[in-house]
Protein backbone atom coordinates (compact mmCIF):
# COMPACT_ATOMS: atom_id res chain seq x y z
CA UNK A 1 0.00 0.00 0.00
CA UNK A 2 2.86 2.60 0.85
CA UNK A 3 4.72 1.76 -2.25
CA UNK A 4 1.85 1.71 -4.62
CA UNK A 5 0.34 5.08 -3.49
CA UNK A 6 3.81 6.82 -3.09
CA UNK A 7 4.35 5.94 -6.66
CA UNK A 8 0.76 7.02 -7.89
CA UNK A 9 1.44 10.18 -6.53
CA UNK A 10 4.73 10.76 -7.91
CA UNK A 11 3.42 9.45 -11.66
CA UNK A 12 0.87 12.22 -11.26
CA UNK A 13 3.26 15.13 -10.18
CA UNK A 14 5.79 14.04 -12.39
CA UNK A 15 3.23 14.41 -15.66
CA UNK A 16 1.89 17.70 -13.95
CA UNK A 17 5.40 19.03 -14.68
CA UNK A 18 6.03 21.50 -17.31
CA UNK A 19 9.51 20.09 -18.24
CA UNK A 20 10.68 16.90 -17.77
CA UNK A 21 14.47 16.08 -18.53
CA UNK A 22 16.57 13.13 -17.42
CA UNK A 23 19.86 12.07 -16.17
CA UNK A 24 20.77 9.43 -19.12
CA UNK A 25 18.97 8.03 -21.56
CA UNK A 26 19.07 4.76 -19.38
CA UNK A 27 17.22 6.91 -16.78
CA UNK A 28 14.58 7.85 -19.09
CA UNK A 29 13.51 3.84 -20.27
CA UNK A 30 13.66 3.16 -16.28
CA UNK A 31 11.04 5.95 -15.21
CA UNK A 32 8.90 5.28 -18.73
CA UNK A 33 8.75 1.76 -17.56
CA UNK A 34 7.73 2.71 -13.51
CA UNK A 35 5.91 5.58 -14.82
CA UNK A 36 4.03 4.81 -18.02
CA UNK A 37 1.59 7.31 -18.00
CA UNK A 38 4.87 9.53 -19.05
CA UNK A 39 4.71 8.23 -22.02
CA UNK A 40 2.12 10.50 -22.76
CA UNK A 41 3.69 13.74 -22.00
CA UNK A 42 5.05 15.49 -25.01
CA UNK A 43 8.76 16.48 -23.51
CA UNK A 44 9.05 13.39 -21.51
CA UNK A 45 8.14 10.41 -24.00
CA UNK A 46 9.97 8.21 -26.02
CA UNK A 47 11.02 10.59 -29.11
CA UNK A 48 11.83 13.41 -26.62
CA UNK A 49 15.33 13.84 -26.92
CA UNK A 50 15.60 16.22 -23.06
CA UNK A 51 18.77 14.55 -21.57
CA UNK A 52 20.61 16.82 -19.12
CA UNK A 53 23.67 15.08 -17.74
CA UNK A 54 24.92 15.89 -14.79
CA UNK A 55 28.19 18.44 -14.64
CA UNK A 56 31.53 17.53 -12.80
CA UNK A 57 33.13 20.11 -10.25
CA UNK A 58 35.45 20.79 -13.45
CA UNK A 59 37.27 23.71 -11.23
CA UNK A 60 37.72 21.63 -8.39
CA UNK A 61 39.02 19.16 -10.88
CA UNK A 62 41.77 20.94 -12.44
CA UNK A 63 43.87 21.39 -9.11
CA UNK A 64 47.08 19.27 -9.25
CA UNK A 65 47.37 17.50 -6.24
CA UNK A 66 50.97 18.03 -6.21
CA UNK A 67 51.84 17.24 -2.35
CA UNK A 68 50.19 15.18 0.31
CA UNK A 69 51.22 13.64 4.10
CA UNK A 70 51.50 9.96 4.50
CA UNK A 71 47.95 8.36 4.56
CA UNK A 72 46.95 4.92 6.24
CA UNK A 73 45.87 2.48 3.44
CA UNK A 74 44.40 -1.01 4.58
CA UNK A 75 45.31 -4.66 3.53
CA UNK A 76 44.34 -7.96 4.36
CA UNK A 77 47.14 -8.08 7.20
CA UNK A 78 46.44 -4.67 8.80
CA UNK A 79 47.42 -1.32 7.74
CA UNK A 80 50.27 0.77 6.92
CA UNK A 81 51.32 4.03 6.34
CA UNK A 82 52.01 5.18 2.96
CA UNK A 83 53.50 7.72 0.79
CA UNK A 84 50.51 7.63 -2.10
CA UNK A 85 52.27 10.22 -4.31
CA UNK A 86 55.23 8.51 -4.08
CA UNK A 87 53.55 5.37 -4.76
CA UNK A 88 51.42 6.32 -7.30
CA UNK A 89 54.12 7.80 -9.72
CA UNK A 90 56.57 4.54 -9.24
CA UNK A 91 54.24 2.04 -9.47
CA UNK A 92 51.14 1.22 -12.25
CA UNK A 93 47.86 1.61 -10.26
CA UNK A 94 44.75 0.80 -11.27
CA UNK A 95 41.95 2.63 -9.50
CA UNK A 96 38.33 1.56 -8.41
CA UNK A 97 36.19 4.22 -6.51
CA UNK A 98 32.64 3.38 -5.10
CA UNK A 99 30.79 2.66 -1.61
CA UNK A 100 31.33 -0.32 -0.06
CA UNK A 101 28.23 -2.08 -1.44
CA UNK A 102 27.46 -5.59 -2.78
CA UNK A 103 26.00 -4.47 -6.16
CA UNK A 104 28.48 -2.33 -7.12
CA UNK A 105 30.40 -5.43 -8.28
CA UNK A 106 33.86 -4.31 -6.60
CA UNK A 107 34.76 -8.00 -6.50
CA UNK A 108 35.23 -7.87 -10.50
CA UNK A 109 37.96 -5.45 -10.16
CA UNK A 110 39.70 -7.72 -7.67
CA UNK A 111 39.43 -11.00 -10.29
CA UNK A 112 40.74 -8.11 -13.26
CA UNK A 113 44.15 -7.83 -11.53
CA UNK A 114 43.78 -11.72 -11.14
CA UNK A 115 43.72 -11.64 -14.86
CA UNK A 116 46.36 -9.14 -15.49
CA UNK A 117 48.45 -10.95 -13.37
CA UNK A 118 48.10 -14.18 -15.14
CA UNK A 119 48.95 -11.98 -18.34
CA UNK A 120 52.58 -11.36 -16.74
CA UNK A 121 51.67 -7.82 -15.47
CA UNK A 122 52.54 -8.78 -12.41
CA UNK A 123 53.89 -4.89 -11.04
CA UNK A 124 49.90 -3.58 -11.29
CA UNK A 125 48.59 -2.30 -7.69
CA UNK A 126 44.88 -2.02 -7.25
CA UNK A 127 43.27 0.65 -5.12
CA UNK A 128 39.94 0.03 -3.90
CA UNK A 129 38.67 3.64 -2.15
CA UNK A 130 34.92 4.80 -1.53
CA UNK A 131 32.25 5.44 0.82
CA UNK A 132 32.37 3.39 3.93
CA UNK A 133 30.74 3.76 7.62
CA UNK A 134 31.45 1.51 10.41
CA UNK A 135 27.95 1.43 11.32
CA UNK A 136 26.96 0.60 8.34
CA UNK A 137 26.63 -3.52 8.42
CA UNK A 138 26.91 -4.01 4.42
CA UNK A 139 29.90 -1.87 4.50
CA UNK A 140 31.69 -3.55 6.93
CA UNK A 141 30.63 -7.03 5.53
CA UNK A 142 31.64 -6.57 2.25
CA UNK A 143 35.15 -4.94 3.08
CA UNK A 144 35.68 -8.11 4.86
CA UNK A 145 34.27 -9.69 1.92
CA UNK A 146 36.74 -7.91 -0.93
CA UNK A 147 39.54 -8.53 1.79
CA UNK A 148 38.72 -12.50 2.12
CA UNK A 149 38.64 -12.76 -2.03
CA UNK A 150 42.02 -10.56 -2.16
CA UNK A 151 43.72 -13.64 -0.17
CA UNK A 152 41.98 -16.33 -2.41
CA UNK A 153 43.38 -15.07 -5.33
CA UNK A 154 46.68 -14.28 -4.11
CA UNK A 155 46.70 -10.53 -4.26
CA UNK A 156 47.63 -9.82 -0.80
CA UNK A 157 50.44 -7.70 -1.65
CA UNK A 158 48.82 -5.92 -4.41
CA UNK A 159 46.08 -4.25 -3.27
CA UNK A 160 45.03 -1.15 -1.33
CA UNK A 161 42.01 -0.91 0.94
CA UNK A 162 41.05 3.23 1.23
CA UNK A 163 37.68 3.51 2.93
CA UNK A 164 36.14 7.25 3.83
CA UNK A 165 39.15 8.75 1.93
CA UNK A 166 39.24 12.55 1.93
CA UNK A 167 38.62 14.87 -1.42
CA UNK A 168 42.53 15.41 -1.75
CA UNK A 169 42.68 11.38 -1.53
CA UNK A 170 40.16 11.40 -4.11
CA UNK A 171 41.56 13.84 -6.61
CA UNK A 172 44.93 12.03 -6.61
CA UNK A 173 43.58 8.78 -7.19
CA UNK A 174 41.58 10.07 -10.23
CA UNK A 175 44.73 12.68 -11.41
CA UNK A 176 47.42 10.05 -10.65
CA UNK A 177 45.98 6.07 -11.55
CA UNK A 178 46.60 4.52 -14.91
CA UNK A 179 43.36 3.25 -15.45
CA UNK A 180 40.25 3.54 -13.71
CA UNK A 181 37.76 0.39 -13.31
CA UNK A 182 34.12 1.32 -12.91
CA UNK A 183 32.41 -1.78 -12.06
CA UNK A 184 28.86 -1.19 -11.12
CA UNK A 185 26.13 -2.72 -13.45
CA UNK A 186 22.88 -0.80 -14.82
CA UNK A 187 23.66 2.45 -13.44
CA UNK A 188 21.77 5.47 -14.09
CA UNK A 189 24.73 7.73 -15.15
CA UNK A 190 28.03 7.30 -13.52
CA UNK A 191 29.51 10.91 -12.79
CA UNK A 192 32.57 8.74 -11.12
CA UNK A 193 33.93 7.88 -14.47
CA UNK A 194 33.51 11.12 -16.07
CA UNK A 195 35.64 13.20 -12.74
CA UNK A 196 38.23 10.25 -14.39
CA UNK A 197 37.90 11.21 -17.80
CA UNK A 198 38.19 15.17 -17.18
CA UNK A 199 41.42 13.97 -14.94
CA UNK A 200 43.13 12.18 -17.86
CA UNK A 201 42.20 8.58 -16.79
CA UNK A 202 40.75 6.51 -18.97
CA UNK A 203 38.57 4.41 -18.05
CA UNK A 204 37.23 0.98 -17.95
CA UNK A 205 33.66 0.09 -17.15
CA UNK A 206 30.67 -2.29 -17.79
CA UNK A 207 28.58 -1.92 -21.37
CA UNK A 208 25.19 -0.72 -20.03
CA UNK A 209 23.77 2.26 -17.98
CA UNK A 210 24.50 5.82 -17.89
CA UNK A 211 28.68 5.17 -19.20
CA UNK A 212 27.87 4.08 -22.31
CA UNK A 213 26.49 7.42 -22.66
CA UNK A 214 29.38 9.33 -21.22
CA UNK A 215 32.34 7.19 -22.49
CA UNK A 216 33.77 6.90 -26.01
CA UNK A 217 34.40 3.34 -26.85
CA UNK A 218 38.16 2.80 -27.71
CA UNK A 219 38.45 6.64 -27.53
CA UNK A 220 37.96 7.94 -23.78
CA UNK A 221 37.73 4.67 -22.27
CA UNK A 222 36.50 1.26 -22.59
CA UNK A 223 33.31 -0.71 -22.25
CA UNK A 224 33.93 -4.07 -21.38
CA UNK A 225 31.33 -7.47 -20.68
CA UNK A 226 30.85 -8.04 -16.94
CA UNK A 227 34.02 -10.52 -17.04
CA UNK A 228 37.42 -10.31 -15.46
CA UNK A 229 38.58 -10.79 -19.22
CA UNK A 230 36.82 -8.69 -20.98
CA UNK A 231 37.67 -5.99 -18.10
CA UNK A 232 41.60 -6.94 -18.53
CA UNK A 233 41.27 -6.42 -22.63
CA UNK A 234 40.28 -3.37 -21.59
CA UNK A 235 42.96 -2.37 -19.12
CA UNK A 236 45.43 -3.56 -21.41
CA UNK A 237 44.12 -1.30 -24.13
CA UNK A 238 44.12 1.64 -22.31
CA UNK A 239 47.82 1.05 -21.28
CA UNK A 240 48.91 1.14 -24.81
CA UNK A 241 46.84 3.88 -25.60
CA UNK A 242 47.33 5.84 -22.38
CA UNK A 243 48.55 9.01 -23.33
CA UNK A 244 46.13 9.43 -26.76
CA UNK A 245 43.11 8.64 -24.36
CA UNK A 246 44.50 10.56 -21.94
CA UNK A 247 43.96 13.71 -23.74
CA UNK A 248 40.95 13.00 -25.51
CA UNK A 249 39.59 11.31 -22.44
CA UNK A 250 39.74 15.40 -21.12
CA UNK A 251 38.79 17.03 -23.76
CA UNK A 252 35.35 14.96 -23.71
CA UNK A 253 34.86 15.34 -20.26
CA UNK A 254 35.55 18.88 -20.56
CA UNK A 255 33.77 19.93 -23.76
CA UNK A 256 29.99 17.82 -22.81
CA UNK A 257 30.46 17.33 -18.90
CA UNK A 258 31.05 21.45 -17.73
CA UNK A 259 29.31 23.22 -15.40
CA UNK A 260 28.88 26.00 -18.41
CA UNK A 261 27.50 23.61 -20.43
CA UNK A 262 25.85 22.36 -18.26
CA UNK A 263 24.00 25.88 -17.13
CA UNK A 264 23.66 26.72 -20.72
CA UNK A 265 21.21 23.50 -21.20
CA UNK A 266 19.92 23.86 -18.11
CA UNK A 267 18.64 27.08 -18.84
CA UNK A 268 17.59 26.28 -22.82
CA UNK A 269 15.24 23.57 -20.79
CA UNK A 270 13.79 25.88 -18.34
CA UNK A 271 13.36 28.56 -21.23
CA UNK A 272 10.94 25.96 -22.70
CA UNK A 273 8.09 24.15 -21.39
CA UNK A 274 4.70 24.88 -20.30
CA UNK A 275 1.91 23.19 -17.88
CA UNK A 276 0.44 19.57 -18.54
CA UNK A 277 -2.78 18.52 -18.20
CA UNK A 278 -2.49 14.81 -16.00
CA UNK A 279 -3.54 12.14 -18.29
CA UNK A 280 -7.03 11.06 -17.06
CA UNK A 281 -6.20 7.64 -16.62
CA UNK A 282 -3.53 8.48 -13.62
CA UNK A 283 -6.42 10.88 -12.28
CA UNK A 284 -9.15 8.49 -12.25
CA UNK A 285 -6.46 5.71 -10.44
CA UNK A 286 -5.06 8.39 -8.01
CA UNK A 287 -9.03 9.16 -6.96
CA UNK A 288 -9.78 5.23 -6.41
CA UNK A 289 -6.58 4.80 -4.84
CA UNK A 290 -6.86 7.40 -2.34
CA UNK A 291 -10.81 6.18 -1.52
CA UNK A 292 -9.82 3.25 -0.91
CA UNK A 293 -6.51 3.74 1.09
CA UNK A 294 -8.90 5.97 3.52
CA UNK A 295 -11.45 3.44 4.14
CA UNK A 296 -9.02 0.99 5.06
CA UNK A 297 -7.26 4.03 7.50
CA UNK A 298 -10.74 4.61 8.63
CA UNK A 299 -11.33 1.95 11.22
CA UNK A 300 -7.80 1.27 12.50
CA UNK A 301 -8.16 5.33 12.81
CA UNK A 302 -11.35 4.88 15.00
CA UNK A 303 -10.07 1.05 17.01
CA UNK A 304 -6.57 3.34 18.06
CA UNK A 305 -8.80 5.80 20.04
CA UNK A 306 -10.65 2.92 21.48
CA UNK A 307 -7.74 1.25 22.68
CA UNK A 308 -6.98 5.34 23.74
CA UNK A 309 -9.98 5.93 25.57
CA UNK A 310 -9.35 2.27 27.53
CA UNK A 311 -6.04 3.52 28.88
CA UNK A 312 -3.69 1.72 26.13
CA UNK A 313 -0.77 4.51 25.64
CA UNK A 314 0.30 2.72 22.46
CA UNK A 315 -4.01 3.79 20.86
CA UNK A 316 -2.67 7.44 21.46
CA UNK A 317 0.40 7.12 19.64
CA UNK A 318 -1.28 5.12 16.71
CA UNK A 319 -4.20 7.49 16.59
CA UNK A 320 -1.13 10.68 17.00
CA UNK A 321 0.01 9.36 13.45
CA UNK A 322 -3.08 8.37 11.57
CA UNK A 323 -5.00 11.63 11.74
CA UNK A 324 -2.93 13.78 10.03
CA UNK A 325 -1.95 11.10 6.92
CA UNK A 326 -6.33 10.27 6.86
CA UNK A 327 -6.84 14.09 6.80
CA UNK A 328 -4.64 14.53 3.98
CA UNK A 329 -5.71 10.97 2.32
CA UNK A 330 -9.29 12.25 2.40
CA UNK A 331 -8.53 15.69 1.44
CA UNK A 332 -6.71 14.52 -1.50
CA UNK A 333 -9.91 12.86 -2.37
CA UNK A 334 -12.05 15.67 -2.33
CA UNK A 335 -9.84 18.03 -3.87
CA UNK A 336 -9.12 14.75 -7.06
CA UNK A 337 -13.05 14.85 -7.58
CA UNK A 338 -13.54 18.23 -7.12
CA UNK A 339 -11.67 18.85 -10.35
CA UNK A 340 -12.62 15.88 -12.02
CA UNK A 341 -16.41 16.48 -11.79
CA UNK A 342 -15.29 20.72 -12.49
CA UNK A 343 -13.64 19.06 -15.81
CA UNK A 344 -16.19 16.68 -16.60
CA UNK A 345 -18.65 19.91 -16.72
CA UNK A 346 -16.16 22.13 -18.68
Amino acid sequence: LYRGLFDRVEEWCTCRAGKVVFNSQFTRRTALATFPALASHPQAGPDSADILHPPVADAQLSVPVSALPHVTVQTVDGTETVDLLASLLETRTLVSLNRFERKKNVSLAIHTLKALHHQGMEDIRLIIAGGYHSKVTENVEYLEELKQLTVQEGLSSAIWFMPSISLEVKLLLLQRGVVFLYTPPNEHFGIVPVEAMFCGTPVVAVNNGGPTESIKHKETGFLAEPNATSFAEGVTFCLENVVTMSNTGHKHAKDNFGQDEFATALQANLSTGDQRPVPSSVATFTIVYLTILAILLFPVWIAAWVMHCLGCAWGMIIGCMLTPSLGLLLSLVVMRGSKSTTTRRS
